[in-house]
């Protein structure tokens, strides 16, 4: 049942993979179509889910967030605005962020064009909320720092992780320290949370096991050796294995009648690594928002990702054969 529903979710996160890149591949330019099929994809799949397939996107997270956003604004989608709007991710987002009475003072002044630039944009609003315009500045770094990386395009999941494995050696080489930006995005905080959630849930079971098999005693289940470890359970019934899923670990505890037990652990995991907290983007990843990794680089990830499925494909049964038997 629940190898099935894996496969299920699977299948429908390659369905959307394959939309998503066929729109952006377009040589027509695509962009409200690709944020609609975002905001289909945030409907309709899970927070885990859409990670997982937005590491192998030709945009990042912060671009994903963007996108379902404007997908799910009305504003930007409706068919008799569609010739007027730009195609630029960055300038879209900066409309979906007016007020509607905003949106309509922009659009009657003639202003919405599929020429329409960025800067055009904010330096509208700032007149007209009366700000005082941002000015341009190369970044500077205090003394103690050596050196910093300014990435000029967005990165693939692959490429992080390699970034991230040589600045640790090169860190480690010349005795250095690697520092992050706080604003950095907390990789890996809802594995850290899983993994919490099957490590308490085991000791849940490990518990319950020793205690009833001092209460049965060492011979009840003698006839049945499959038994025996699990105190009348086979393993597949109560084993909370590496890759177990949160429905997963709650299947366990109430198998074992301890269900109740299961909100605790999950809450103390999500509160433990922040798990439902949001976080802003580094200010790099919206400056590089057009800019995608090169194919290369998204073909490494969407192998990553095949092999992932393959991975978690239900295993084939094999037939048996009886024909050596009378």
């Amino acid at each position: 049942m629940i190898q099935s529903k894996h496969w299920t979710t699977n299948l429908l996160l390659i369905d959307h993979q394959e939309r998503i890149n066929e729109l952006w591949n377009d040589p027509n330019d695509k962009v409200v179509e690709v944020s609609q099929a975002c905001c289909k994809l945030n409907r309709e799949l899970d927070s885990k889910s859409i990670k997982q397939l937005v590491a192998v996107l030709p945009f990042g997270m912060s671009s994903f967030c963007k996108f379902a956003e404007i997908g799910a604004d009305p504003r930007l989608t409706a068919s008799h605005r569609r010739h007027l709007l730009p195609v630029k991710l960055s300038v879209l987002y900066e409309l979906q962020q007016f007020t509607d009475e905003e949106f309509q003072a922009f659009e009657e002044e003639g202003l919405l064009t599929p020429r329409l630039r960025h800067a055009d944009v904010t330096r509208w609003v700032s007149k007209r909320r009366g700000e005082p315009q941002k000015c341009a500045s190369i970044p500077k770094l205090p003394g103690m720092f050596y050196a910093a990386l300014t990435p000029r395009r967005q990165l693939a999941n692959t490429e992080e992780s390699k970034i991230e494995a040589a600045l640790t050696a090169l860190a480690e080489q010349f005795q250095m320290d690697l520092v992050y930006p706080k604003t950095k995005i907390r990789k890996g905080i809802w594995e850290k949370a899983q993994m919490q959630i099957r490590r308490e849930g085991k000791k849940i079971v490990d518990e319950y096991f020793r205690r009833r098999r001092t209460e049965v005693g060492p011979y009840k289940y003698q006839s049945s050796p499959h038994r025996r470890k699990y105190v009348g359970f086979v393993a597949e019934e109560v084993k909370i294995e590496p890759d177990a899923d949160e429905e997963r670990v709650h299947d366990v505890l109430t198998a074992i009648g301890r269900a109740d037990q299961f909100e605790r652990i999950r809450d103390a995991a999500y509160d433990k690594y922040e798990v439902d907290t949001p976080f802003e983007s580094p200010e790099w990843m919206d400056v590089v928002a057009d800019k995608p990794p090169p194919q290369s680089a998204r073909d490494a990830d969407i192998e990553e990702l095949r092999q992932q499925i393959e991975v978690a494909k239900p295993k084939s049964w094999k037939r048996l054969d009886f024909s050596g038997f009378k």
